[in-house]
């Protein structure tokens, strides 16, 4: 698989990610990421809990609190 390949199918998987989530990330926070390294490809579960985990640790999702899930 070429590079350019691998690295848009990284970037679609990460804004599927966040795009799901969305409701739950603080509007007043800007969120950037940056792919250091790319090795296998996790699946979409994988991916989904390592992004929210980082969000979570953070301080970038909304408490259940204020109304949003």
């Amino acid at each position: 698989m070429r590079n350019a390949t691998a690295r848009n199918r990284w970037k679609r998987r990460l804004r599927e990610v966040l795009r799901q989530h969305l409701p739950v990330i603080r509007p007043e926070r800007r969120v950037s990421f940056q792919l250091l390294r790319a090795g296998d490809e996790p699946d979409f579960k994988e991916l989904q809990r390592e992004i929210l985990g980082l969000l979570s640790r953070g301080g970038l999702l909304a408490s259940r609190e204020q109304g949003t899930e």
